[in-house]
């Protein structure tokens, strides 16, 4: 039998990089320890960076085609069971609460599975979520080198021996973050795993308003 922790197994890294912010249960904390890190120069554009990836209908993109547009990124696959979409529907939910402001933010999945995650799966996938919501998949290469400028990390999880799990019958446990850029495609802030709807709906604008 598999070992797998897909929840329980998530990444530091989630979190914030290198910043001491975590999930408040005051929407004010947050909104200011979120600012701060904005401003923060050392972190600004320290995440991120140029991609050349496959979209849901098969067509190839860039990060270009998405300036001039706040972008919510996040790390995941499709075939997660719990931690991607919970996220995504925090993510959903916090846009709900935002009016004609989400006009302004496109979110994007990207997969680190494209062994199993093609343009059809995700396709099937991101509609669930709403939002104008994209999924990117490309060949394994690709991905790493996203994930790295990103900081994002994963591994698939091993057999219980510790040998490589064959087929297609694994589990991949990942970072849970939800990468902030702003229209430029520069890194701004990552939301935390487990941060409520209102807080992010909250966070977002108070971002956009002042960047």
């Amino acid at each position: 039998m598999m070992k797998h922790f897909p929840c329980l197994k998530i990444f530091s890294a989630s979190i914030i990089f290198g910043l001491s912010i975590a999930c408040f249960s005051s929407t004010s904390t947050l909104a200011a320890n979120l600012l701060s890190a904005q401003s923060h120069k050392a972190y600004y554009g320290k995440y991120g960076g140029p991609f050349k990836l496959v979209d849901q209908t098969g067509n190839t993109v860039t990060d270009k085609n998405y300036r001039g547009k706040y972008l919510l990124v996040f790390f995941g696959y499709t075939f997660c069971p719990d931690v991607c979409p919970t996220a995504l529907q925090i993510l959903s939910a916090s846009l709900d609460l935002m009016g004609d402001a989400e006009n302004q933010i496109q979110p994007i999945f990207i997969s680190v599975d494209p062994n199993r995650d093609t343009p059809e799966v995700l396709a099937s996938y991101v509609n669930n979520f709403g939002h104008n919501l994209v999924g990117l998949t490309g060949d394994q290469k690709n991905i790493d080198e996203v994930a790295k400028a990103y900081g994002a990390r994963y591994e698939k999880d091993t057999a219980p021996d510790g040998s490589p799990v064959t087929g297609n019958d694994y589990f991949i446990s990942h970072s849970a973050g939800t990468y902030m850029m702003d229209r430029q495609g520069k890194y701004l802030v990552t939301f935390p795993m487990g941060v409520s709807p209102e807080d992010m709906a909250y966070n977002l604008t108070k971002i956009m308003k002042s960047h």
